[in-house]
């Protein structure tokens, strides 16, 4: 939403936008009778009344957009927003979800102005607890080898219990993530100082940036810098530390409950070689590549049309839970050893390091990171006594 700010801003009428996740699928929207039942049970020992509660259930994922909107009403105004002027914007699901919060007497009041995109309640059928809702519940459970002759409450518990030792998962990304993201930036030694000041605005982090990217000397240089800056920014340190945290929870769990596979991907399609040298393994660009789409041997070299097969195949052995092999004697890419299955640039799959991301790089984003958080921390302390003086002004009759 950067631009949309910016436009905001020029226009003279800033807006803050806020863009909250909720869960979706089975985590936001599941129900069935077992459901219920359990639900009523959590509602008659609730310690505290809950006086709105209908018997209405598997809207959790609307529920988590009531409760952003309710975070928005609450702290906007410290970052800088109006919280007695929010606009919900929706497009498809997001509109439709918009329109229920506008007929559920409960979720009265969640804003004041809603741009509704290309969906209302009539665009999809609701569903039924009984019918569409239980087929899926069913499914659901059949799928996890929970006996369907189990008590209601029991089949909740056990669904809740499912660990997330059962999943696994692959991970990875484009080696030059931030190419194409790049492109809308000037990449000048002229205009070098004030990339700087867009992505470091605090000045004592900037000797630990230059550490960790260094000082370019030359346009092309600049451009290098750019990419790989943007890249780290949005992908490779975010992954990396999230590759981090897996790590750790297969040490604890074990590595036979929890498989991790990690992948690199560093190839340069040719027509967009032809088209756009500067994009290289850019971030999308393995799409082609995996999805293989109609015509694609029209497109891709014999070479590349090869290698999509080949990663067709590794995706697949994924999702049958079979080993990625490499070209080399079918070796297997060892995460614990901070290795990466990596598609090279000249089509072959072997095994390569791990972690893309530096020391320097690393400390560089981490201090980021923690300034960040201290100052977001700063302006929520420091508007605290206003947002309590704003709540007994609203209460005033």
């Amino acid at each position: 939403a950067r631009n949309f700010v910016a436009r905001s801003a020029e226009l003279n009428q800033p807006v803050v936008v806020v863009a909250p996740n909720y869960r979706l699928s089975v985590f936001g929207f599941l129900a069935s009778k077992e459901m219920q039942q359990e639900m009523d049970e959590y509602v008659r020992r609730s310690p505290i009344p809950i006086p709105d509660y209908d018997q209405s259930i598997g809207n959790w994922g609307l529920q988590d957009q009531k409760l952003a909107f309710e975070w928005v009403r609450e702290n906007i105004s410290a970052l800088g927003g109006n919280a007695r002027n929010v606009t919900a914007w929706g497009e498809s699901a997001g509109s439709l979800s918009l329109h229920y919060h506008m007929l559920i007497p409960s979720h009265y009041g969640l804003f004041d102005h809603a741009i509704m995109q290309s969906g209302v309640v009539g665009t999809t059928s609701a569903q039924t607890v009984e019918a569409e809702g239980q087929a899926i519940f069913d499914k659901l459970l059949a799928a996890l080898d929970i006996p369907a002759d189990l008590d209601g409450l029991e089949k909740v518990k056990r669904l809740r219990a499912v660990s997330m030792d059962d999943l696994s998962i692959m991970i990875g990304s484009d080696r030059d993530e931030g190419s194409a993201f790049g492109l809308t930036f000037e990449a000048t030694l002229s205009a070098y100082p004030g990339i700087v000041k867009h992505f470091v605005p605090i000045q004592e982090l900037v000797p630990l940036f230059q550490t960790a990217y260094g000082i370019p000397q030359s346009d092309a240089e600049v451009r290098e810098l750019l990419d790989e800056l943007i890249g780290d920014m949005l992908f490779q340190y975010p992954i990396e530390q999230v590759v981090e945290t897996l790590l750790e929870i297969r040490k604890i769990r074990g590595a036979d409950n929890f498989q991790l596979v990690r992948y690199h991907y560093n190839v340069e399609l040719n027509l967009f070689r032809k088209l756009i040298p500067s994009l290289k393994a850019f971030h999308a660009g393995e799409l082609p590549i995996i999805f293989g789409p109609p015509l694609s041997e029209l497109v891709l070299t014999e070479s590349e049309f090869r290698l999509s097969s080949e990663i067709q195949r590794h995706w697949i052995s994924f999702a049958y839970q079979r080993p990625i092999t490499t070209d080399d004697k079918g070796k297997v890419a060892n995460v614990d050893k901070d290795e990466a299955i990596v598609w090279t640039e000249d089509h072959r799959v072997e095994v390569g390091r791990g972690c893309r991301v530096s020391k320097d790089v690393q400390t560089f984003w981490e201090a980021m990171n923690k300034a960040k958080l201290q100052r977001v921390q700063q302006i929520l302390d420091n508007a605290k006594p206003q947002r309590v003086q704003r709540v007994l002004d609203e209460r005033e009759p």
